[in-house]
């Protein structure tokens, strides 16, 4: 499943935005 893995992805990315 890549989609899970680019859900991880754009997760880390958000955090990265948001802190």
């Amino acid at each position: 499943m890549f989609f899970f893995r680019i859900l991880s992805v754009q997760q880390k990315l958000l955090r990265n935005i948001l802190d």
